[in-house]
């Protein structure tokens, strides 16, 4: 490098424009600057993000399961329905969902013209939900039950009870990924995995 060479004469710039700043701290800023001026998408190409990470932001704000009372599991196939011990009765109310983003599995189907594309997308979750149970059930419950009472008279003949279960969320989706957007995410089912949350 000779001494008049451009990176030298734009870090002595640098420095006269900042004073204090020491030459290596102002050769790394001018070589950087350099760098990003002669690649002018390299700001957009890492605002660019995937499909996978658009769903993941969907999935992690996405509430739909609120909106479902869970049925008690009676082996009919239905889509929303659970076995909790000693909980015999529905509805089984849920309270709040936890997505463990680490397990999101995307299943794309198709792609358009245009870069919109539809799927599938499956994640396992913790689903804290509330339920009554009649009180001679209650007193006649084992000690181990995955859940705690919250309202020993929620009236005359039922406690209000509260536990955390694992399952499983599949979403049917539509995305743009030229626009950067999930146009929709569809809640079709879940599956228990658990009658317990994950520690």
């Amino acid at each position: 490098m000779t001494k008049n060479s451009a990176p030298k004469r734009a870090a002595r710039k640098y420095m006269i424009e900042h004073p204090g700043a020491a030459y290596r701290e102002a050769l790394a800023i001018v070589t950087a600057e350099h760098a990003a001026s002669t690649n002018p998408y390299a700001d957009l190409a890492a605002e660019f993000r995937s499909v996978t990470e658009l769903l993941s932001d969907a999935v992690n704000g996405d509430m739909q399961l609120m909106e479902h009372e869970l049925a008690v599991a009676e082996g009919n196939g239905l889509a929303f329905e659970v076995s909790i011990p000693e909980i015999t009765e529905a509805p089984i109310d849920v309270v709040d969902v936890t997505p463990d983003l680490a397990t999101l599995i995307v299943d794309e189907h198709e792609e358009f013209d245009g870069g919109t594309t539809i799927g599938e997308v499956r994640v396992e979750v913790d689903v804290d939900w509330e339920a009554c149970v009649y009180k001679p059930d209650y007193y006649g419950a084992s000690s181990g039950v995955p859940w705690h009472v919250i309202d020993h008279d929620w009236n005359d003949h039922y406690v209000r009870v509260s536990g955390r279960l694992r399952a499983e969320l599949t979403y049917h989706y539509v995305a743009d990924h030229g626009s950067q957007v999930v146009d929709d995410i569809t809640l079709q089912g879940m599956e228990q995995l658990s009658p317990t949350a994950t520690a």
